[in-house]
């Protein structure tokens, strides 16, 4: 189904720039307008990857997301000496960059700019998702998840993620989990 009265009525989107709309607002604003297929896609997308999806789109962009994860979980292990398989998750398809990706992004400075490279191939990853028609549904839902990556980055507050920072390194350190312990 093609949704071009949609779609021509989105405001664009940048990475760098503020969000335009909240994901809630673009949600409410498709209510009526996308099949019950495309719609329940949506809804599958606010629920993340740990959620079984049957729209492709969503199996599809979670699938990737769990394969970036599981890098993550991987790199983090690696500098732990640790066993990282316990804590990866299987998912379906490869994409070639993701270990690179991952790579790259251990390679920054800081934790921000760490993040920043991973949504940033997230980003890339949801309009390769979209297809070449940019009225579809599968068009509407690379433009949720780019909305939802533009809202995560104009909500971001300095003082507040130092405030975060600063309450976990006042917390006691953890004696590990069980796996670790065994």
């Amino acid at each position: 189904m093609n949704y071009y009265y949609l779609v021509a009525g989105l405001p664009a989107l940048s990475f760098e720039g503020s969000s335009p709309l909240s994901f809630a607002a673009f949600s409410e604003c498709c209510r009526e307008r996308l099949s019950q297929a495309d719609w329940r896609g949506l809804t599958e997308l606010g629920r993340g990857p740990d959620h079984r999806a049957r729209h492709p789109f969503v199996r599809a962009w979670n699938d990737l997301e769990i394969q970036l994860r599981n890098a993550l979980v991987r790199h983090r292990a690696a500098r732990r000496h640790l066993d990282a398989e316990p804590y990866c998750r299987p998912h379906r398809g490869h994409e070639a960059t993701v270990d690179k990706t991952a790579s790259e992004a251990f390679s920054k400075p800081d934790p921000l700019q760490r993040e920043r490279a991973l949504d940033h191939f997230r980003w890339a990853a949801a309009e390769k998702l979209a297809g070449l028609n940019m009225f579809s549904g599968r068009a509407v839902l690379a433009y949720a998840v780019r909305l939802k990556i533009a809202e995560r980055w104009s909500t971001m507050n300095e003082d507040e993620g130092a405030a975060g920072v600063r309450e976990i390194v006042a917390r006691p350190p953890s004696s590990g989990t069980a796996r670790e312990q065994e």
